[in-house]
């Protein structure tokens, strides 16, 4: 009979699952109109760019995009893509290890 083991996660794994969430939460509240309100919009994205740059790095400066005054940066998801961006530049090789 073949012996079964447990596998353990990789806590850089969830590291990154956990940017990633995050990510997904700023962007679907600032789809749910947060980013509409002049003054609270930027507060919120400094915080998201400020929460992303301690779990991914400096390459959520990227976030601060969202602070452009164009709507259409509001309907994109950019902390989302900013985690996927430093997961490839970053993670992806230091993971795969």
């Amino acid at each position: 009979m073949a012996k079964m083991t447990l596998v353990k996660p990789k806590v850089k794994n969830i590291h990154w699952g956990l940017a990633l969430l995050v990510g997904l939460i700023f962007d679907i509240v600032d789809w749910l109109g947060v980013g509409l309100i002049p003054g609270v919009g930027d507060v919120f994205d400094l915080i998201a760019v400020g929460v992303l740059f301690k779990l991914v790095g400096p390459i959520a400066l990227f976030g601060a995009v969202e602070l452009l005054p164009v709507a259409v940066t509001d309907a994109l998801p950019v902390f989302t893509v900013t985690v996927i961006v430093a997961w490839l530049y970053n993670g992806s090789s230091r993971m795969l290890r």
